[in-house]
Parts: structure tokens; sequence; C-alpha cells
């Protein structure tokens, strides 16, 4: 009986080069070498493996990513350690279809005594990929539940990790030294991790599932960290313009270090700055921090290289013993940085623990400091979007994106699209600083659907609806002249009606309800209050 069915490209670059795409399916588990001779196996550059895999297939698609089966130098268990290379160049490895079951030795690790490391069922196990230096994208099994300590560690041109949906736990230091890797998205059912990122360099983007729920991770080790996105979902996180508070807006968790900002306003009624949220910043210069808050956390401005500190706070916050922590040989940022306080207040800053370092405390009246450039406000008329803002000269920074934009989505098999777009927009002016980021979501109704060639297109995308909401008001623009509008609870509950004015209209809502059904004229669309 045959044990695998093999599919492969050769396709000739040069005499003594190839790229070499390769499918196979194994019908027994550890049977992967078998298929592949050994003198192709430092050819092949991009592998699709399906069917059971064991200790010994891992084994030998290590081999395939430039790493030995036999790490050595072990200070102790917890450490990264040497491993030999191989001429490997597998860069590509598709592992969705395959299923990891427990059979025989991967990997060999010498520290004080002989240890041989054995696969777990949907497992990534301990060191399973470390030192696969080859590989630049992998797309785990679907089945996967678990991902082990340094499961993907010094893994230095690794670009792209495909996780499945299945994923509940991650080792924090799974994916230490990964230097190449550029983005991550935490799947929902992934919850309580904590993630070091200890040398992701190129880390630019993280995206966290609904089920996230850890504040304490280690964003501040990303150096290039630009956006941490959070999925609307999650009840524990908001992204705020790529910056992660807590869902209630009361805490800043983390601010992306890689961000090339060089002011930044932390967002109105905010009361905590988290531990390590500011950590290890080097480009930010400017931080705004408002009246609310009261308790600065662990680590939060350590070794950062800020040149001023505005606060708005009367009474100084409360600091640990490890807010302004200076590591060995660094600078301590205070003694060249301004720290501005209310008119009124610096005898209590001067004497307070921490903020009585700071050797240039300055006093400030609500004129003297730098403005904020005002936050937007986004209407629809004719059709087009019109920002305004009530700074003089204001220009305007927007994205816009499809919320049914996904990669990688588990899905049954039917997919319900939302034909609405997510606008943000940002404001600056000469001698002000950046705004506040404002929100909108942009919904189509009525869209025309034509046939031409026996294939349905899209011809009109109807009439926009433009959406947005602060303080419990809701307004809606782009609406016909005495429009009717009215607002329903998922179950039906009517909560409030009106007839559009200049093509708007507004509704201030004294409810907890998140999740809410508009309908004008005979037209209905669902969107969730942010």
């Amino acid at each position: 009986m045959k044990k695998a069915i093999i599919l492969f490209l050769l396709v000739a670059l040069s005499l003594k080069s190839y790229a070499l795409y390769v499918e196979i399916s194994l019908m027994t588990c550890n049977t992967l070498r078998d298929n592949i001779a050994s003198s192709k196996k430092y050819l092949i550059d991009s592998l699709k493996v399906s069917g059971d895999i064991g200790g010994s297939d891992i084994k030998f698609l290590r081999d395939m990513s430039g790493a030995k089966s036999k790490i050595f130098n072990l200070k102790d268990n917890a450490s990264l350690g040497e491993c030999d290379p191989t001429d490997g160049q597998l860069k590509f490895l598709d592992l969705s279809d395959a299923n990891i079951v427990d059979e025989h030795t991967y990997l060999e690790t010498m520290y004080v005594y002989y240890t041989g490391l054995s696969p777990k069922r949907r497992t990534i196990s301990e060191r399973m990929f470390m030192f696969c230096s080859s590989l630049q994208k992998i797309i785990l099994p679907n089945n996967i539940t678990r991902i082990e300590h340094y499961a993907f560690a010094k893994c230095e041109n690794l670009q792209e990790l495909i996780l499945p949906e299945t994923i509940e736990y991650i080792h924090y230091s799974s994916f230490d030294y990964c230097l190449s890797l550029s983005t991550l998205n935490i799947p929902d059912n992934c919850k309580d991790s904590y993630f070091d990122f200890y040398n992701c360099h190129s880390l630019k983007s993280i995206y966290l599932g609904k089920s996230f729920n850890l504040e304490e991770t280690g964003y501040y080790n990303c150096a290039s960290l630009e956006m941490i996105y959070v999925s609307e979902e999650n009840s524990n996180f908001i992204s705020v313009d790529g910056v992660l508070y807590t869902k209630d807006k009361s805490k800043i968790v983390s601010y992306p270090r890689g961000r090339d900002d060089n002011t930044y306003y932390v967002i109105d009624n905010v009361k905590t700055i988290g531990n390590s949220a500011f950590r290890n910043n080097k480009k930010l210069k400017n931080l705004h921090l408002p009246s609310s808050i009261t308790n600065i956390g662990y680590y939060s401005f350590e070794c950062s290289s800020f040149s001023e500190i505005w606060l708005s706070a009367t009474t100084p916050p409360s600091i640990t013993s490890s807010s302004f922590n200076i590591v060995k040989d660094a600078k301590d940022f205070r003694d060249s940085c301004i720290l501005f306080v209310p008119r009124g207040s610096y005898n209590s800053y001067w004497l307070a623990g921490g903020w009585g370092d700071f050797i240039h405390i300055t006093e400030f009246d609500g004129a003297d400091a730098i403005s904020q450039c005002s936050k937007p406000q986004i209407t629809l008329e004719n059709g087009k979007l019109h920002f305004t803002s009530d700074t003089n000269g204001a220009r305007f920074f927007y994205s816009i994106y499809d919320e049914d934009i996904v990669t990688n989505k588990e899905s049954s098999g039917i997919v319900s699209l939302s034909a609405s777009y997510i606008i943000s927009v940002y404001a600056v002016s000469d001698g002000f600083t950046r705004s506040q980021p404002s929100y909108a979501t942009l919904f189509w109704l009525d869209g025309i659907i034509e046939n031409a060639n026996k294939v349905k297109n899209v011809r009109s995308l109807g009439r926009a609806i433009l959406l947005t909401s602060s303080n419990g008001t809701i307004t809606l623009s782009g609406l016909n002249e005495d429009e009717e509008v009215a607002l329903y609870s998922l179950n039906g509950q009517l909560l409030n009606k009106a007839k559009s004015h200049d093509n708007r209209v507004s509704f201030f809502m004294n409810t907890n309800e998140r999740i809410l059904i508009c309908k004008i004229n005979d037209k209905c669309f669902k969107f969730v209050l942010k």
C-alpha cells in the first residue's frame, strides 16, 4: 500500500538553483522521510504536508528548515542554547491539513542529562521549530489548541505565522527572537496568554481577538510596533487609533513604541497609566496627561526619552517605586525633561515622590500649553464625506476600511457581509498638536444589482448613511429631508424615533444597550455603540 501521495512542481532557475513546491499527503505518520529523497530535501523551498505527522516527521521538517534536532550548551532548561544549522532551504510550510500525533522524539536537549522531546496531540510543543532559520511563513494545523514555550524562538527569518481559530493558549516565550515577524493575529479563542515578544524587532501590528483578557504583555519589547488592533467583540480592550486602552477607557494599557508621533494626548477621562504603558519609548517626546489621571503604574516610563510632560491634575498622581525605573547605565530623562504642572501646584509636585526628582518643573496656565487641534467632526453631504474642525487651517488625515476584510478566518461555509465602512480621521494644524481621532461608520442602503452576461454586478452601492456617536448622542447624516428614523433594541423594543432636519437626525440615548437596530423607512441595519 502506498504510504503517501506526492504532487510536485520543479522549476529550473539555473543549473545550480531550483524553486521546488511539494504537496505530500501522508497515509501513515513518521513516513515523510520515506517520500522525499535525501538528495532533494534541501532543494525544496515550499511544502504542504497533510495527514498524521509524528516526531520523526517534525525532525525531518527541522532538517529541511535549517536546524538540526539537537540543542546544546543549555545553561538551564529555560535558556535558548545553541543549534547546528543544516543546508535546508524550506521557506513556506503549510500544515493546515496536518494532524500532530504523540509519537517519537523530534528534538534532543543536552543539559546535565539527555532529554528527548516528543510531540503532543493538537499542540505545537516545546521548541518544536526553534532555530528553523530558513522558514519565512508557516500555516499551523487547523486543530491546534496550544503553543508551548520557545516553539518558534530563534526563527530569525519568520515573517508570517497563520494561527487557527482553535488556539486557546500561547506560551509567553513562543516568539522570542523572531526578528522578522511583521504581524501577528491572536485568534478569538485565545484569552489568558502573556506574550513577551522578546527581540521581535520587526513586529509592526498585533490583532487581539475577542477573548483576549491580559493587560500586562510585552508590547514594550517591540521596537517597530505601530498599531494594536482589537476585535470589536472584545469586552476587555479597545483600540483608539492603534493605542490600546481598557474597554471603559479608564486606563491606557500600551502606547506602541514604533509610532512616529512626536506628541501624544492621552484621551480624556483616563484615570490610570498602565504598567509599562510607555516603557522603552524613544520616539515620543511630548506627553499630555488629562486632569483625570490619578495613578501611574509599574515601569510606565522606564527607559523613555520625554522632553516634556504636561500634567493637568493639580494633585500629583500616585506612582510606584518603579514608575520611573532607571536600568543600569541608562540616563534618567527627568534630568532634562520639563515637567509642566498647573498654576499653583508647583510645591505639591516639587515635594511628591518621583515627581520631585524632575530638575525642571514649570507652572503653566491653560493658555501656556501648546494647544491640541480640535477633534474633527465627520458628516455626509450629497454623497461626499466632509471633515471639519474648530481649529483654523486644520488638515485632515483619514483611513477607511471595510469591516468585512479578514484573513484566515474560519467559516462554516456562510459569511454575512455588512456592506459598511469604518472611517477614522484626525486633524493637524500649524502651531497645534495632532487631534484626538474621530470615528464614524458608513452604511450602504438600496444597492442596485444588474445582470451582465449572466454575471451579477453591483452597478451602484446606493445611498450612503453616516453614523457617529459621542457622549451618548447618536447622529445620522446623509438623510433625505423629513425622513423618519427609528432606533430599536435587539429584542425589538422601540427606543427612539424622529424625523430628519437638514439631512440629519440626532438622538440622545440613555441606554445600556450596545447593539442597536436602526430603521430608515423600510430599510434596517445593525450597529455597535463604541
